[in-house]
This record gives C-alpha cells, structure tokens and sequence, in this order.
C-alpha cells in the first residue's frame, strides 16, 4: 500500500483506488508549489549575487584615482594620469612620455606596491663542476673542423 501511494503521489499514476481526474489537472499539487519555490530561491540567490558583484565593482572603481598603478584586463601595466568620467575614458602612462587611452572598464586590478621595509637580496650561483656551465648560461661553441 506504502509503495503504490508513494508512485501515485511521484508518477502521477493512477491508483487502483482513485476516481479518474479530469484531463489536465494533477493529482500532485504540491510538487507545482516545491518547483515554484526552487526557481523563487534561484532567483533570490542570482540577485544577491549581482548586488553584492556591482558593489566590488563600484568600491574597486572607486580605488582608481590618478596616481595609482594599474593594470589592465590584457596585462597592460601602468599609471593613470587622467580619468573622463563622461566618456569613461582613462589615459595610462605605461613608460616615460608614453601614454595610452583605455575605456575604464578596462582596468581591472590595482597593482600593489611591495612593503618598503621588504628587500629581495640576490641568491648566489649555485656552484658547478669545473668547466661546467650555471643554469641558463651560453657557452660559446668551439670552432668546429673539417676532417676531410
């Protein structure tokens, strides 16, 4: 009896004991109201995520100031020297006088300057066999000759 219902209620089958339902009605209404519930939830999760996206975009955006480095969202790295709020344009100083035009939501990442206190000290060559090249070094090639 437990498995026939439990099918019933599933498949939407009819039972042995059931009057016929009229064509188009379901005999499950509650699994109408579950699947409403889901895509309600979806729903509600997809704009909380949008919301909460649009505001790490609005606080980095706000990060951009002139002066700051950047980089780009192709890898391009520099200063920003201007911003045009009304044509959404940024002017980036990638060397010494050379200066590019980029649309603001090309910048993607402010570029973090490495703490002053912190230093990179050069390891030593690591030492070779005699005669034997360091990693990555060129060694000229002997002149060859012709034995003929």
């Amino acid at each position: 009896m437990g498995l026939a219902l439990l099918s019933h209620l599933l498949l939407d089958t009819p039972s042995p004991t059931s009057t016929p339902t009229t064509a188009g009605s379901s005999s499950v209404p509650w699994l109408n109201y579950v699947m409403i519930a889901v895509i309600i939830v979806i729903v509600l999760f997809m704009w909380r995520n949008s919301r909460r996206r649009r505001n790490q975009v609005a606080e980095q955006q706000s990060q951009f100031l002139p002066g700051a480095e950047v980089m780009t969202n192709f890898g391009l790295f520099g200063t920003i020297r201007s911003i045009d709020e009304e044509t959404n344009k940024v002017v980036l100083e990638t060397g010494p006088g050379t200066t590019v035009t980029v649309h603001r939501q090309v910048i993607t990442r402010l570029v973090e300057q490495p703490a002053a206190n912190e230093h990179h000290e050069e390891l030593p060559p690591t030492e070779t066999p005699e005669g034997q090249p360091l990693y990555g070094e060129r060694i000229e090639d002997e002149p060859k000759t012709d034995t003929k």
